[in-house]
C-alpha cells in the first residue's frame, strides 16, 4: 500500500527521492545506507519516506526493479531484431551490454555492488530474480537462433554456451578498457574491431584447415591368426 503513494507523487517529486536513494546506496551500500540521509537529499520531511516504502529493503527493491527496466531495453534484442546467425546474435547483445557502463555509469555502479556481493542475503534475492529473467530470454533467443549449419555432433545448447563463455570474457576485456580510457566514438570502434576479430577467431578456430593424419591399418594374414589363435578360430568357425 505505502507504494501505491509514492507512484501518486508527481513526476519530479519521485525522481528526487530515486535520485537521492541511488547516490545514498551506491556510496554507502545497503546494510550502511541510511534514510535519514536519504531524506535530507531528497528534501523531504523526516519519516516521510515511510508513507511510500515500508522499509528500506522496499526501497532498494524498487530502486533495482527501476534500473534494470530503464537498461534493459538497452540490452535486449526485440524479437524482430533478432540476426539468424548465431555469432551475430550474440555478438549484438555483448555489444549492447558492453556500452551499459559508460551509458548509465551510476545504475551500473549499482549493479555492479549486487554482482560483487552476491553472498549478501539481499543481493542474492535480487540476483536470482534478475538471473531467472535472463535465462528465459536467452532460451527464448536460442529458440529462434538459425544454428542449422554448425559441425554436426554440436549441439545449439553447447555452441551458446561455448560462444557465451568466450563473449562474456571479451565483455570483461571491454569493461577493464573502459576504466582506463575515457569513452569516445574511436575508442568504441578500436574496442568493437578487437571484438569482432575475438568472434572471427573462435568462429572459424585457431587452426589451419588441414586434414587430420587418419590412423594406419594394419593388414592381417588370416591363416597366420589361425595358428596363433587356434581355438578362436574354431569357435568363429
Amino acid at each position: 500500500m505505502a507504494l501505491s503513494h509514492f507512484l501518486k507523487l508527481k513526476p519530479e517529486k519521485q525522481e528526487a527521492i530515486i535520485q537521492a536513494a541511488m547516490d545514498e546506496f551506491i556510496e554507502y551500500g545497503y546494510d550502511m545506507a541510511s534514510t535519514n540521509r536519504i531524506v535530507e537529499r531528497a528534501g523531504i520531511a523526516k519519516g516521510t519516506l515511510f508513507k511510500y516504502f515500508s522499509s528500506k529493503e522496499e526501497l532498494f527493491f524498487y530502486l533495482n526493479d527501476k534500473i534494470v527496466d530503464e537498461i534493459r531495453p538497452q540490452v535486449y534484442i526485440m524479437d524482430e531484431e533478432i540476426p539468424e546467425g548465431l555469432f551475430e546474435a550474440l555478438k549484438l547483445i555483448t555489444m549492447k551490454k558492453a556500452t551499459i557502463r559508460y551509458r548509465f555509469p551510476r545504475e551500473y555502479a549499482l549493479v555492479l555492488q549486487m554482482v560483487k556481493n552476491a553472498s549478501h542475503p539481499i543481493y542474492r534475492k535480487l540476483l536470482e530474480k534478475y538471473t531467472e529473467q535472463s535465462m528465459q530470454y536467452y532460451e527464448r533467443l536460442v529458440q529462434r537462433v538459425d544454428t542449422s549449419n554448425l559441425r554436426p555432433g554440436v549441439t545449439r545448447e553447447e555452441a551458446f554456451r561455448l560462444v557465451g563463455w568466450t563473449l562474456r570474457g571479451m565483455e570483461e576485456y571491454i569493461l577493464e578498457q573502459v576504466k582506463t580510457t575515457e569513452y569516445s566514438e574511436e575508442f568504441e570502434k578500436v574496442l568493437y574491431a578487437e571484438f569482432d576479430r575475438t568472434c572471427e577467431l573462435l568462429k572459424y578456430g585457431l587452426y589451419n584447415p588441414e586434414p587430420r593424419p587418419q590412423p594406419q591399418t594394419v593388414q592381417t594374414n588370416p591363416a597366420a591368426s589361425e595358428n596363433i589363435y587356434p581355438g578362436r578360430v574354431a569357435v568363429l568357425q
